[in-house]
């Protein structure tokens, strides 16, 4: 009788075990399902405001704006995946060379600034300036060839 009564009490005690457990997952299943149900009161104001601020855009464009255009742009972009991929690589690729090219660009409008002074210490273009004067003024040939001659001879 005692053996009965010690395993009858084991199946209680397990029973018992095992409602705890059952219980445990109810209240957290419970839990879980409150909240969805918040998130979902949440989102749902969310998601309206979404779709009307949608309507009101779509309003805007009129007619011209068809479902089917923006499937067909979907489908397109997913198919051509690759080839967007490799035209973003290749863009990457000419910013960093119009940044090289900018960089030159300065070196050599320095470069070109330093000579155009150089000239004008030289004189050069106030030369320039004599022979197109002199040009001007009606001289004759002979006369520009002499100032040419006197302009190549100096040194520079």
């Amino acid at each position: 009788m005692d053996k009965e009564l010690t395993t009858l009490h084991q199946k209680v005690d397990t029973l018992v075990e095992q409602m705890a457990f059952l219980t445990e997952q109810a209240q957290s299943q419970q839990r879980r399902t409150q909240e969805f149900e918040e998130l979902k009161a949440d989102l749902i104001p969310i998601g309206n405001q979404l779709v009307h601020l949608t309507i009101q855009e779509l309003e805007e464009i009129g007619t011209e704006f068809e479902l089917e255009d923006l499937l067909y742009l979907l489908k397109r972009a997913l198919r051509n995946t690759t080839l967007i991929l490799a035209m973003m690589d290749r863009f990457e690729a000419l910013m960093g060379i119009a940044d090289e090219v900018g960089l030159l660009g300065k070196q050599v409008f320095s470069t070109v600034v330093e000579e155009l002074d150089q000239l004008e210490s030289n004189g050069t273009f106030a030369q320039g300036g004599e022979l197109l004067r002199s040009l001007s003024d009606g001289e004759t040939l002979g006369d520009l060839n002499l100032a040419l001659r006197a302009f190549k001879s100096e040194p520079v």
